[in-house]
């Protein structure tokens, strides 16, 4: 693995980042199997994992996948909403529409 300074802020931000995936639970399967991936991939002088930067790698495309989609949600939670109707989407931007044209109210009929 990476440095091990960088590998502990990766670990801890990617348990952060799966404790607000799973809310419910004190710890989840993916937590788990985060821990358990961390302890096999340890760089010692008797067993060295996969290239030393892949592990790492793999970990910080989890996290930045974690990261934004929680963000997405957020985001989507905040802006998604009813269709609004042409009347209060120009008055959101402040302009008014003309008013419509009733035939039955125009004096000039009578």
């Amino acid at each position: 693995m990476a440095a091990p300074s960088r590998s502990i802020s990766l670990y801890r931000n990617l348990l952060k980042e799966l404790k607000h995936v799973y809310k419910d639970k004190t710890e989840s399967p993916a937590q788990i199997f985060v821990k358990d991936q961390f302890r096999n991939f340890q760089v010692t002088t008797e067993k060295v994992c996969r290239g030393r930067n892949e592990v790492y790698h793999t970990g910080e495309t989890y996290l930045c996948l974690l990261q934004n989609l929680r963000k997405y949600e957020e985001l989507h939670a905040q802006y998604h909403s009813q269709e609004r109707s042409v009347e209060s989407s120009a008055n959101l931007v402040g302009l008014k529409l003309p008013k419509t044209y009733n035939p039955d109210s125009n004096p000039s009929n009578k």
